[in-house]
């Protein structure tokens, strides 16, 4: 089979998610060998089969819906039921809360309004810097929450991220929405709500999820196939604003709710920020949406996997807001890149959690075969992804280059030291988003192996506002997680160990979570006990904001387990 893909990879990559490819018959340009399904019985899904011999188009449509089709043509049901205003409506009715959807966004607009500074780092608490963003300051909320106008703003697309399943943490991946504000020249504004997918509530330490309890989900997804236009519309309605997944059973809590938003259950809110470039440079940042007393409020927080670009060059330490503890922190930071992250940048890239992940093609695998941290640098994150210019590109300084390479030499790794900083760059905002880069040579392309590239963008988006995909959505991203929800529906899980993930090899590399870092709920379980029964508004502003605080904990808690369907979870 092996050889088999070594000749694979000289043909082109189409977006042919799940034809069959053998080495004996071609089929298109197809992504997959030709496999032999395990029979099906109690403990593999029904949708396997299904899945398998269904058209390609309708097996895209499990992983991502389109709102505009490539004709044009719009899915006027899923435009109308996830109207932007819709949507934080549906979220702020769940959480019992009067306040209106300009209200809302109203927050994250105030989060935009601010001279340049600086903001403490929430867990180095380090200073750093925070860009003003004077014309997203300027949008009128009531603008974006209405039907209609030139900063209206509506759903371009759906994404099932299944691949991102954590069982320990309690959630089957994420699920999706992508909005976008009417284009203009030089206004352009992006916002993905990234909701978890938790089929139970954990109830205490010991206690995580199986395989087994997020097979609904995967088959709720699967159903997709099925369905036409507006039954799709409805069934997506149902789960992402209900939990209902019909037969498939119904979430306690929805993807779309502040608890899988940001609040009690993770998740968050991203963004990609245009308004008036190249004054104010394209960026990404990042919010949780959280609870405080009885309203809803978009927090600004960290952006992940994004450290302090500063941090690649030790002459950088004085341009800090405070020098000192700066250089320190810079310190920190080349250390444990060079003893714990670089082992991962340089990973064995072929690991495969099962047939339909294996046979895909080596570029493809090597785009979702590392990680970066996997939760460790969060004392390192900062509050802006910078994708116009070069200020966050990463560039080493001459000591820490040395470094590198005198560390990754015991891994056996033949990457040059720039494959393995290109490697860094691909999995923050800004690498993923804008490899090639504004400042870069025309027909630059990020280089992650001898002669292995990281896929092309959008121009900074993986998804337009006209719902056109991105070549690394179509061609890498989106058959690599459709390979791991077919693995999934054809794995056998009768039998399967309670409480552990039932693959082996996966399990084989799952790293042991910090011991001081519980992922329990039991200790918020008695906290939101209290909150029920507060007795006055002051009361109970008191103990969400300890809420909040625990939150955060169990995300960093979070961050550093690797994934349960693969090892290394790619917030992109």
């Amino acid at each position: 089979m092996f050889g088999c893909l070594t000749d694979f990879r000289k043909k082109a990559i189409s977006m042919a998610v799940f034809e069959r490819y053998s080495c004996a018959t071609a089929v298109g340009a197809g992504l997959l060998l030709s496999l032999s399904l395990p029979a099906v019985g109690q403990g593999v899904s029904t949708w396997c089969s299904k899945f398998d011999q269904t058209s390609e188009d309708q097996r895209l449509k499990t992983m991502v819906i389109q709102v505009k089709s490539s004709d044009g043509t719009v899915d006027a049901d899923l435009a109308a039921k996830f109207k932007f205003a819709n949507t934080l409506q549906a979220i702020l009715t769940k959480a019992n809360s009067k306040q209106k959807p300009e209200a809302l966004v109203t927050t994250m607009v105030d989060s935009f309004r601010t001279v340049d500074g600086d903001e403490r780092q929430p867990k180095s608490h380090l200073r750093m810097k925070v860009s003003a963003r004077p014309g997203e300051a300027q949008l009128r909320p009531a603008d974006l929450v209405a039907d209609q106008g030139d900063d209206s703003i509506v759903p371009v697309g759906f994404f099932n991220r299944f691949d991102l399943s954590n069982f320990p943490a309690g959630h089957c991946g994420e699920a999706r929405i992508v909005f976008a504000k009417k284009p203009q020249a030089g206004r352009r504004l992006l916002i993905i709500f990234e909701g978890k997918v938790t089929p139970k509530e954990l109830k205490n330490e010991n206690e995580q999820l199986t395989e087994s309890d997020c097979r609904p989900v995967a088959e709720f997804w699967a159903s997709l196939i099925d369905k036409s236009a507006q039954q799709r519309a409805d069934a997506l309605q149902k789960f992402y604003f209900d939990g209902d997944m019909g037969t498939f059973g119904r979430l306690p809590i929805p993807p779309m709710s502040f608890e899988n938003l940001g609040g009690s259950n993770r998740g968050q809110v991203r963004a990609n920020l245009f308004i008036n470039g190249p004054a104010n440079p394209w960026q990404l940042r990042e919010w949780l949406l959280r609870k405080h007393g009885d309203r809803l409020a978009f927090d600004v927080v960290t952006v992940k996997d994004n450290p302090l670009t500063e941090f690649y060059d030790t002459t950088k330490a004085s341009t800090l807001p405070e020098p000192n503890r700066g250089a320190a922190e810079l310190a920190d930071f080349q250390d444990r890149f060079k003893k714990e992250m670089l082992k991962s940048l340089v990973s064995n890239n072929a690991v495969g959690s099962g047939d339909a992940v294996r046979a895909l093609s080596t570029e493809i695998q090597m785009a979702h075969g590392f990680g970066f941290g996997q939760g460790l640098t969060a004392e390192f994150d900062e509050f802006e992804s910078t994708s116009q210019g070069d200020a966050d590109i990463p560039k080493p300084d001459s000591g820490f280059q040395n470094g590198i390479d005198q560390a990754k030499k015991p891994l056996g790794s033949d990457l040059t030291i720039q494959q393995v900083i290109n490697r860094a760059t691909a999995l923050t905002c800004h690498g993923c988003h804008q490899p090639e880069g504004v400042t870069r040579p025309a027909g630059f392309r990020l280089e992650i192996a001898p002669n292995v590239f990281w896929p092309k963008t959008l121009n900074f988006v993986h998804i337009d506002e006209d719902s056109k995909l991105s070549e690394a959505l179509s061609r890498s991203f989106i058959p690599f997680r459709a390979a791991l929800l077919k693995d999934h529906l054809c794995r056998d899980l009768e039998g399967a160990p309670a409480g552990q993930p039932v693959t082996a090899e996966l399990f084989a590399l799952r790293k042991a979570a910090p011991a001081p870092l519980a992922l329990g709920t039991s200790s918020l379980q008695s906290l939101r006990q209290e909150l029920a029964t507060a007795a006055s508004p002051s009361q109970r502003a008191a103990i969400q904001e300890i809420i909040n605080d625990e939150q955060i904990v169990r995300r960093r808690a979070e961050r550093s387990l690797p994934g349960s369907l693969w090892p290394y979870r790619r917030t992109h």
